[in-house]
């Protein structure tokens, strides 16, 4: 039903959201007047930090994160568009913590 895919929805969300909070990550926009389905993160300001090499870490093993889209802003995006739930999210999580950890990214993430 719509009600179920909404519940879904929202709840993938709030465990993506919360994951990258609980990182250190910080949010181009946050979450009080989010979409709900897309979020635009910050790049840390941590000399290892490389989108290229995270990103395609994370799309070996199956995931796909995002360049950013805004402006003049080093930014990537993560979305939960699809039949994804937060079973799915953590396991994305297992697997980018990996790539942060083996590019040796400061956890928690520094701005």
């Amino acid at each position: 039903t719509l009600q179920e895919k909404m519940k879904r929805h929202e709840e993938a969300f709030e465990t993506l959201y919360n994951g990258l909070k609980k990182l250190g990550f910080t949010f181009y926009v946050d979450k009080p007047i989010n979409s709900k389905v897309l979020l635009s993160i910050l790049y840390p300001n941590d000399i290892n930090w490389n989108f290229e090499k995270i990103h395609d870490f994370c799309y070996e093993r199956g995931y796909t994160i995002y360049p950013g889209k805004v402006i003049d802003i080093p930014s990537f995006r993560l979305s939960i568009f699809g039949a994804i739930d937060s079973k799915d999210i953590n396991n994305f999580f297992i697997v980018f913590e990996e790539a942060i950890r083996k590019f040796n990214i400061n956890i928690p993430i520094q701005y």
